[in-house]
């Protein structure tokens, strides 16, 4: 059963695990649009954090949604624009690390 992991306004982070393996799907609802710009998205808790830094690109549907979601070990959870100007509006995918 999923549980929410971090709930903001600007979207929510929704995960399970299996064993030492956590997928998480992140469902936001907007995005900084500059281009190469960065913005937070929440703390992971502690026993949701993964192993080693996890990096996940996201390539938009669109062609101008390009970004890189980063997990750092102390459940630090950000994405950084790629490229000129992207799309501001929402964005969902999910990733699979293993869990410290």
């Amino acid at each position: 059963m999923p549980v929410t992991v971090v709930n903001s306004a600007y979207g929510g982070i929704f995960a399970v695990r299996a064993g030492a393996v956590a997928q998480l799907t992140i469902n936001w609802r907007s995005a900084n649009g500059d281009s190469w710009d960065s913005g937070g998205m929440g703390h992971l808790p502690d026993d949701w954090r993964p192993a080693m830094t996890v990096i996940h690109p996201y390539q938009g549907r669109d062609g101008s949604s390009q970004r890189q979601i980063t997990i750092d070990t102390n459940g630090a959870i950000s994405y950084q624009n790629f490229g000129s100007s992207q799309n501001t509006g929402g964005f969902s995918t999910s990733l699979t690390y293993l869990l410290a």
